[in-house]
């Protein structure tokens, strides 16, 4: 219950702050993607989204690794 608040929450954070200078925006998405809905889900949606070859270029694999609990 705990992981879909703050899953929630990193994914409105980072949509709120992507048109500001801050960055991370982009992590905090996606850290919030694997928190809400789990590792392997998050990373077929990402995947089919941005294709692999972008999907390696914003280093999406480290962070959800990094991301999992």
């Amino acid at each position: 219950m705990l992981h879909k608040i703050f899953g929630s929450a990193f994914i409105l954070l980072g949509i709120a702050l992507y048109p500001t200078p801050l960055p991370g925006t982009t992590i905090l998405v996606i850290v919030g993607l694997v928190w809400l809905i789990g590792e392997r889900r998050s990373r077929r949606f990402l995947m089919k989204i941005f294709g692999p070859k972008i999907f390696r270029r914003i280093k999406a694999p480290k962070i959800i690794d990094k991301a999992r609990l």
